[in-house]
């Protein structure tokens, strides 16, 4: 009987063990799997701000020569 119950406190410390060590890593997949999905969804937020930067670029030079076409120049600028 001893036996018995030595063996079931064994194998209930190695399922608790067991269950610790499974719950942590899906607690860390989730963290991981979050932190991916964060960075994915700002990567896609960036290229979206470069393609529109690039096109305010693009408008800003056109409105400058049509303006500098028209005799119209603009100001200087401080920066780039």
């Amino acid at each position: 009987m001893q036996r018995l119950k030595d063996f079931y406190m064994r194998a209930s410390v190695w399922i608790r063990a067991l269950m610790l060590a499974g719950g942590l890593l899906v607690a860390l997949s989730s963290v991981g799997a979050g932190l991916f999905g964060i960075g994915w969804w700002a990567s896609s937020v960036h290229s979206r701000l470069v393609k529109i930067e690039g096109r305010i670029v693009i408008l800003d030079a056109k409105i400058e020569k049509l303006l500098e076409k028209n005799g119209i120049r603009m100001a200087e600028r401080d920066g780039p």
